[in-house]
C-alpha cells in the first residue's frame, strides 16, 4: 500500500460513517473543514517499530486535515468530525511514520474546544526516505486522540486555531506506541447554513479585522 493507500481507505471507510452517524436537521446546519501542521514528539516506539528504534523519537512534524458538522448547538455546541493525522520523526538516516484517520467528537466551549476519537484505522512505516517506502496498516492496532484547541475567529468563513494534541496506540503482543506529544496550527472553513447565518450578522460578529473592506464591530 502506497503513501496515497491509506487516505484512499480512510475516505472509503469514515466518510459514509460521518454521514450515516450525523442526525438528518444536522445537513442544513454548519460544516466546515480544516487543514494545518506543527511539530510533534513520538515515544515508546521501539516496540511498535520494532528493530534496532530507540524508545524515543526525535522532533518530527504532524500535520492534519479533515471535515466535521454540528450535530448540536445547545448550551454546549457538539461537532462531529473525520480527521487524517500523519506524524513523522526520524533517528539518525531512517525516518518513521504514523497515519491515522478518527471519528472524533468535539465539545465547543468560548473560544475552547475538547476532542476525543478512536479508530482502528492505523498504518505506519520505517525507512530511509520520507514518502517512498508504504505504509503498512497494522491490523491488530487500535489508536485514541485527545486534544484541547483554541479557536480564534478571522471572519465568519474562517478561523485560526491552536491544539495540543496526544495519540496512544494500543497493538497485540505489546507493540504500542506513544503518546505522541503534538502541537498544530491550522485554518477551519466554514459553509452550510450556519455559515451563511454568520456572514449576514457580519456587523455583530466578533473576530479579527481584515482588509475586505467590512467594518466589524470591536
Amino acid at each position: 500500500m502506497g503513501f496515497s493507500g491509506p487516505l484512499k481507505a480512510a475516505a472509503r471507510l469514515t466518510i459514509p460513517a460521518l454521514l450515516a452517524l450525523a442526525p438528518a436537521s444536522a445537513y442544513a446546519g454548519l460544516y466546515w473543514f480544516e487543514f494545518g501542521g506543527g511539530v510533534a514528539q513520538m515515544e515508546k516506539s521501539s516496540a511498535f517499530y520494532g528493530g534496532s528504534t530507540p524508545n524515543s523519537l526525535g522532533l518530527g512534524g504532524s500535520y492534519l486535515f479533515g471535515a466535521g458538522l454540528r450535530i448540536a448547538s445547545d448550551s454546549v455546541p457538539l461537532h462531529l468530525a473525520i480527521q487524517h493525522r500523519l506524524v513523522m520523526a526520524s533517528s539518525g538516516s531512517t525516518s518513521y511514520g504514523l497515519q491515522t484517520t478518527y471519528p472524533i467528537l468535539r465539545a465547543y466551549f468560548p473560544g475552547v474546544y475538547l476532542g476525543f476519537g478512536f479508530t482502528p484505522l492505523v498504518w505506519k512505516k520505517s525507512g530511509s526516505g520520507v514518502l517512498v517506502e508504504s505504509y503498512q496498516h497494522v491490523t491488530s492496532a487500535t489508536a485514541m486522540l485527545g486534544e484541547i484547541g483554541f479557536e480564534m475567529p478571522i471572519t465568519p468563513e474562517v478561523s485560526f486555531n491552536l491544539s495540543a494534541t496526544g495519540q496512544l496506540v494500543q497493538a497485540s503482543g505489546g507493540g504500542g506506541l506513544g503518546p505522541t506529544y503534538e502541537g498544530t496550527a491550522s485554518f477551519r472553513f466554514f459553509y452550510g447554513q450556519g455559515a451563511s447565518s454568520r456572514i449576514r450578522n457580519r456587523g455583530k460578529f466578533r473576530g479579527w479585522r481584515y482588509p475586505f473592506g467590512i467594518e466589524l464591530n470591536n
